[in-house]
């Protein structure tokens, strides 16, 4: 078992044990997965599951301590990445080869795993991220769907869990200079705009969306770029010119803050248009946003930073649950990322607010669970992805009942 740290279980008693009943289930499908993935039509739409499956997994040995978990999850990986080399798959990071390539890390890192370059699993993810991103410096292409869940954030995720190692510190450089390169400047500090050419499906049908926007949800927008950057400037020992940026974009993104509880996914132009609601989450919102600004602020050793970033975080507890449109268990916009978040923030605060949101969000997620017509054949193909599947639920609920800091929300830009 992983040496334990000053993280401790925020659920006891009653609620630990519908936890480890939950994860006791959990654990049988998951095996019982592995061992029909081969059998499985289309393989390779099943990589977030395989994915998120191995991430729960290795988590589950941390905790544990029981090898059954790590070689289930080193039999995954091995599956995830032969189904990768017999069909070419998407490069985002929860649902493509990206992702896995990050779970592979985590788990070098882990296990203290040394392999010599010949053999190094990701060396052709390097190469061709590297190659793409010299690409599209080259052409000065526009930035795209550049968010955590679509490209460039995502790429800098994995970059940042394989750090110092292979190609990284050049993957990382490219991306800096990408992000430069490409944002806007003004005296109310940096951010990046998103073109109409770049807008998601459920953003298109939008019809005052003429020009595109900039987006201030976790997810897809700014805040995983300042996530990024945090964890750049960490790597970086302190360069300034990414300091400098940081702390521009920071100061952007706090601009644009109205003092009141509404959806950071929508610009102030949007806001008064009307277009869309905001809903509790780590997606899009209040939440999603409060602790990357909070680890920002502890990067830059800004205490204003990081007190803006909790009292985001406390408006976000305020929340009546009537209002916070959760409507599902699963962590990108559902109850068990809820209660993780408000762990995390209580965990490293001591502040009664986090723990009492996030012991409701906990008794939300497992009410939720036991319905069992409307979620347990959901999400059919990626059943076990970490985002709209049961390993995000399954890895948010294990930290609450463990003392093993949970070291895969750095795959959330939570840590």
């Amino acid at each position: 078992m992983t040496k334990k740290s000053n993280w401790f279980p925020i659920l006891k008693n009653k609620i630990a044990d519908q936890v480890q009943s939950y994860l006791d289930s959990l654990d049988k499908e998951i095996f019982l997965f592995e061992k029909r993935f081969k059998n499985l039509k289309n393989p390779k739409y099943w990589l977030g599951s395989l994915t998120g499956a191995s991430l729960y997994f290795l988590y589950r040995f941390e905790v544990s301590g029981d090898k059954r978990y790590l070689q289930s999850s080193e039999s995954m990986i091995v599956q995830a990445t032969d189904t990768l080399g017999k069909r070419p798959s998407i490069d985002a990071l929860y649902s493509g080869f990206t992702g896995l390539a990050w779970v592979i890390e985590y788990y070098r890192n882990l296990v203290q795993l040394k392999v010599n370059k010949k053999e190094d699993p990701n060396k052709d993810i390097d190469d061709y991220l590297v190659a793409k991103l010299k690409g599209k410096l080259r052409l000065n292409k526009t930035l795209g769907r550049y968010g955590l869940v679509d490209e460039l954030v995502g790429y800098g995720i994995y970059g940042l869990e394989r750090w110092p190692r292979g190609q990284s510190p050049q993957l990382l450089n490219n991306l800096v200079k990408i992000f430069k390169n490409k944002a806007t400047y003004s005296s109310r500090g940096t951010a990046w705009f998103t073109l109409k050419e770049d807008l998601h499906p459920n953003e298109v049908k939008y019809e005052k969306l003429t020009e595109g926007y900039y987006n201030l949800g976790l997810a897809h927008g700014i805040p995983g770029i300042i996530g990024l950057l945090s964890g750049v400037l960490k790597a970086h020992h302190g360069t300034d010119e990414i300091k400098n940026l940081l702390r521009e974009s920071v100061k952007w993104f706090l601009s644009v803050d109205n003092g009141k509880n509404y959806d950071y996914r929508l610009s102030e132009n949007l806001q008064k248009m009307g277009i869309g609601k905001g809903r509790l989450a780590w997606c899009y919102c209040d939440l999603g946003v409060a602790p990357v600004l909070v680890n920002a602020g502890r990067v830059l050793k800004d205490k204003s930073i990081e007190k803006q970033g909790l009292i985001i975080a406390k408006r976000a507890a305020a929340l009546p649950e009537a209002k916070s449109l959760v409507g599902d268990p699963f962590f990108c916009h559902g109850s068990s990322g809820n209660f993780h978040i408000f762990n995390r923030l209580y965990q490293s605060t001591g502040d009664p607010r986090f723990k009492k949101a996030s012991l409701k969000w906990a008794a939300n997620t497992l009410k939720m669970l036991k319905n069992k017509k409307k979620f347990h054949n959901y999400p059919p193909i990626g059943r076990f992805e970490i985002l709209m599947g049961f390993t995000g639920v399954g890895l948010s609920l294990l930290s609450g009942i463990s003392e093993v800091e949970p070291g895969w929300d750095r795959f959330l830009l939570l840590s």
